[in-house]
C-alpha cells in the first residue's frame, strides 16, 4: 500500500520489475513508468533535464506485465 501511495504521489512513479516477483496489477496501474532494471532510473532522469514530466515518457522502454 505504501508503495501504490508513493507512486501516485511522485512526480513521475517508476516501478522496477527487476526483482522478478509478479506485481499486483493497482501497483502496476499506479506507476508512470515500468522499468525492467534500477539503473534505467538514471538515463530517465538524465533525459528529463531537470523536468520531471510524463512527457518525456515515451522516450522509456515501459514494460506492462
Amino acid at each position: 500500500m505504501n508503495d501504490i501511495l508513493a507512486l501516485k504521489a511522485a512526480d513521475v512513479g517508476i516501478l522496477s520489475l527487476q526483482q522478478g516477483d509478479e506485481r499486483p496489477p493497482v501497483l502496476v496501474d499506479a506507476a508512470d513508468i515500468i522499468i525492467g532494471n534500477i539503473i534505467d532510473v538514471v538515463d530517465i532522469v538524465k533525459n528529463m533535464g531537470g523536468h520531471a514530466t510524463l512527457e518525456n515518457q515515451y522516450q522509456y522502454t515501459v514494460f506492462r506485465s
